[in-house]
């Protein structure tokens, strides 16, 4: 299935682009958040190129919430074309405390029951 603008992605995804043209595809390009990345491309067939890109950073780590996902492609003729994807959300990230933590008083005292009143 292709993703779609405003998906959700794994932290380290692994990116493929299928390429499908009767010209011939000939090369293929992925970018992520707007830099090349090292892709392997795979000749399938004379109709078929497939790229593919492992991402090794943590995306979910990174200041950037969303990512865009672009991927170029040429085929023998000489015809390009190119497909992005924007505003990928990672689907995992660690927690983040962003506020203190409540404290309670040092003469805070539980009910006998276990419950509490915080006002």
């Amino acid at each position: 299935m292709a993703l779609q603008n405003g998906d959700y992605i794994p932290k380290q995804p692994r990116i493929t682009a299928v390429i499908t043209d009767e010209g011939y595809p000939w090369s293929a390009k992925i970018y992520l958040d707007g830099e090349e990345k090292a892709a392997t491309l795979d000749q399938v067939s004379q109709t078929r190129l497939e790229a593919y890109y492992q991402v090794e950073t943590d995306l979910a780590g990174e200041d950037e919430t969303t990512h865009v996902i672009r991927v170029w492609a040429r085929d023998y003729t000489g015809n390009e074309s190119t497909r992005e994807v924007a505003g990928l959300k990672v689907s995992y990230r660690d927690a983040e405390m962003s506020e203190p933590p409540v404290t309670s008083s040092p003469t805070f005292s539980p009910r006998p029951d276990g419950s509490a009143e915080i006002t």
